[in-house]
């Protein structure tokens, strides 16, 4: 018994106490589930404060779109559970 609950703890707090990210937090952006000209694969998963501004960067450098707030807002809606 006291084994489980230390391994509960560990996967709850993790190893150093700090809490660790459960499922729903972390979202995926995949680029390879969406047609382009140069058939992107890139997958870019993390919290979702991370992983909008590396997507916002992504699909206006590699793929040209425009920045804008609807943009934006397309964006996120594409945002899945990891």
């Amino acid at each position: 018994m006291m084994i489980y609950n230390m391994m509960y703890l560990q996967y709850h707090l993790g190893p150093c106490g700090g809490r660790r990210q459960t499922m729903g937090e972390r979202k995926v952006m995949d680029c390879g589930k969406y047609p382009s000209d140069n058939n992107c694969t890139l997958r870019i998963s993390g919290k979702e404060e991370e992983v909008m501004p590396a997507a916002i960067h992504h699909a206006t450098t590699v793929h040209g779109h425009k920045d804008s707030p609807e943009f934006r807002k397309q964006l996120k809606s594409m945002l899945v559970d990891e």
